[in-house]
């Protein structure tokens, strides 16, 4: 547990001090993207959160998310990042309150530009668990 919350400090402060521009545009590949951030209420889990929002530019209907903070009870339950590559985007969330302790997950663009998600990883105490779909 100790761990998990040293990790979720470190990624907090790292993501405080970076304040980036939305929307930002970005290509992955030969396609272009557009990432915002929205807000929102998740009634079943309590959370109050922000999330990373990318949609394909041209088309609205394939949107991925993922989240940038979330609270509860007004404590951090999830603080999210990004990384972008020329072939993929992948987003890691670290949580204070899950069974898990972190998760990357990765998306790449389909043959339409379509962003999928063909693998994941779970963390927790220190052991991977990696997930291809």
């Amino acid at each position: 547990m100790k761990l998990s919350l040293s990790i979720f400090a470190l990624v907090s402060l790292f993501n405080h001090g970076q304040e980036d521009k939305f929307p930002k545009d970005f290509r992955i590949g030969e396609y272009s993207y557009v990432m915002t951030i929205k807000k929102g209420k998740n009634h079943d889990d309590g959370l109050d959160a922000v999330y990373f929002v990318v949609t394909r530019k041209g088309n609205k209907n394939n949107e991925i998310s993922s989240h940038k903070a979330s609270q509860r009870n007004g404590q951090n339950a999830i603080v999210g990042s990004y990384r972008i590559n020329k072939k993929f985007i992948e987003f890691k969330e670290v949580y204070s309150q899950q069974s898990i302790d972190s998760m990357m997950k990765r998306y790449y663009p389909n043959k339409k530009g379509n962003l999928i998600l063909t693998e994941y990883t779970e963390y927790k105490n220190g052991i991977s668990n990696q997930i291809k779909l």
